[in-house]
């Protein structure tokens, strides 16, 4: 894996849990920011609700990824180490990973993964909007907001 790609869903609708129109849009707008950031064979992998199924499936539509599955390990902000193992897991099968998933993983699995993978890299502390993320370059030990 060359680049770990760590996105939060788009804005949904609280009743129904889906991405609103709005969040259909932020998804759409942030597959082209991530467009420049895609290296080689691409994975994405989004956590069991709703709202980020439908963004990953917009992201992986819009960036022509053929790759798109679901995991649990994604979407529990209680246990760090399930993405980190899901991570580890998948790392050898594509040289892009997306993650999209929840606020508090965008929040945290940045650090503990640049730190886990010795990477040295300085994350900034951000605001997680609807629709942003982090991409971590794994060679050259960049991390990029978007």
């Amino acid at each position: 894996m060359k680049k770990l790609i760590i996105v939060r869903h788009g804005s949904y609708d609280e009743m129904t849990h889906n991405l609103s129109t709005v969040g259909e849009q932020q998804a759409r707008e942030l597959a082209e920011r991530l467009r420049t950031h895609i290296v080689g064979t691409s994975l994405i992998v989004s956590s069991l609700a709703p709202r980020t199924r439908q963004t990953a499936n917009i992201i992986a539509a819009e960036l022509a990824i053929t790759e798109c599955v679901e995991s649990s390990d994604v979407g529990d902000v209680d246990d760090m180490g399930l993405p980190m193992r899901l991570v580890s897991n998948v790392r050898e099968r594509c040289d892009t990973l997306i993650l999209v998933t929840h606020k508090p993983i965008v929040d945290h699995l940045p650090t503990r993964f640049s730190r886990e993978q010795g990477l040295k890299i300085e994350v900034p502390i951000f605001w997680v909007c609807p629709a942003t993320g982090v991409v971590i370059d794994c060679e050259k030990a960049i991390l990029t907001l978007v």
